[in-house]
């Protein structure tokens, strides 16, 4: 099975037509279907359901795309790679990082400083799908939050900051217009919360070890919808501390951000990678620079 061929089946299911997948490949249909029937052949399996005039992947196709799609993309960036080395480019980090601490990234000018011909490669997601993408070895480093599952993957602690409630104001004054310093889970109990996908059920419990229940009004799968969703005003978003840096004042209504009174209210960074000895000179660096500056500059853990 050669690469142009995987290129063309992706492409296809991208597309959603024999006919727009042409377009897109500047080819004309009948030598595209031929393509495709020779690698459904050569799989020994049918990989489209014919009918329609949209295609519909088979459950083999939909297997095929699964692995497909991140070949295409580990050939995408070895090819790159390897064409730097004419260019001069020392190296290219393929590092992830989660929406949350997009904006933690204090240490990026020092490192440039001293490694600036290196070149990133900067995928973004939830922690879940970047956890993938390291294990797939398309991801070097990855910068994500708790709480996940890390198995064999090694795990650097960055920092660990609370988790606060945000909102617009109306949800947090008093009988005498008064905002509070802090706001306890029997106050969250009664406002409609809108929570991060993977918190909720670490959320839930810990409602229910104090007799209460989460009153989840919004679940999504990233902070930045949160904190949109409670400028909105139709809810209390649950939050890192550091998410507050994001918020622009002057760009929507007067936020208030309040620490939670739990202790377990809180979530942890951390850099995450394969194994040491398969990190290039580059990534090493990097991890060495971030937990440094974290340590200096955010309190985090040592």
């Amino acid at each position: 099975m050669e690469l142009k061929t995987l290129h063309t089946f992706v492409t296809v299911v991208q597309e959603g037509s024999i006919s727009a997948a042409a377009r897109q490949l500047h080819m004309t249909q009948p030598p595209l279907s031929a393509h495709i029937a020779q690698l459904e052949a050569e799989m020994h399996t049918c990989l489209f359901q014919r009918g329609g005039r949209h295609i519909r992947l088979t459950p083999a196709g939909e297997e095929l795309y699964r692995r497909a799609v991140p070949i295409l993309e580990m050939a995408r960036l070895a090819k790159e790679e390897v064409s730097r080395y004419s260019e001069g480019v020392e190296d290219t980090l393929h590092m992830g990082v989660v929406s949350s601490v997009a904006a933690l990234v204090g240490w990026l000018p020092a490192y440039c400083q001293a490694h600036p011909k290196v070149r990133f490669e900067l995928f973004e997601g939830n922690t879940y799908h970047l956890l993938q993408q390291i294990r797939a070895g398309i991801l070097q480093l990855a910068i994500v939050r708790t709480p996940f599952a890390a198995g064999e993957l090694e795990t650097v602690p960055l920092l660990e900051e609370t988790l606060v409630a945000v909102g617009t104001e109306k949800w947090f004054c008093d009988e005498n217009g008064q905002v509070p310093q802090e706001v306890s889970l029997s106050m969250l109990e009664q406002k409609p919360l809108i929570v991060y996908r993977r918190w909720e059920g670490v959320l839930s419990r810990i409602f229910e070890r104090k007799g209460l229940r989460l009153n989840t009004f919004c679940c999504n799968d990233d902070a930045r919808t949160t904190l949109t969703w409670a400028a909105s005003g139709v809810g209390v978003g649950i939050l890192p501390r550091s998410m507050v840096r994001q918020w622009n004042e002057g760009s929507g209504p007067k936020m208030v951000f309040l620490p939670v009174a739990e202790e377990a209210m809180h979530s942890r960074i951390e850099l995450v990678y394969r194994k040491r000895e398969e990190l290039s000179p580059a990534a090493l660096a990097l991890l060495q620079t971030a937990k440094v500056w974290y340590r200096e500059n955010e309190s985090g853990i040592q």
